[in-house]
């Protein structure tokens, strides 16, 4: 890949401003998110989709985890086993 290395941290949710950001970085880029996608702003499913399409590299931060800690949880509590995986794969189509 050619171009430069875009190290981004700690999205929160902010879809809008990701997308500002990644207008003025431009293509041919690697981008290397260090986690913290999710939590206090408007839209952190789209910031998940969003570093998906981009295929952009990235590490899991405490609010991630968190997220993913409770979706284990609700699994169990439902008795679910793969409910999780299928958690997840749903968001994908919502």
């Amino acid at each position: 890949m050619s171009g430069r290395t875009f190290v981004i941290g700690d999205v929160h949710g902010c879809l809008a401003e990701l997308d500002e950001l990644l207008a003025l970085i431009g293509r041919g880029h690697r981008l290397v998110f260090l986690g913290d996608l999710m939590d206090r702003g408007p839209d952190p499913v789209g910031v998940v989709r969003r570093v998906r399409e981009l295929r952009a590299e990235c590490v899991m931060g405490n609010h991630d985890e968190k997220h993913v800690r409770w979706g284990r949880h609700e699994a169990r509590a439902r008795g679910d086993a793969r409910g999780l995986l299928r958690t997840l794969h749903q968001g994908d189509r919502a």
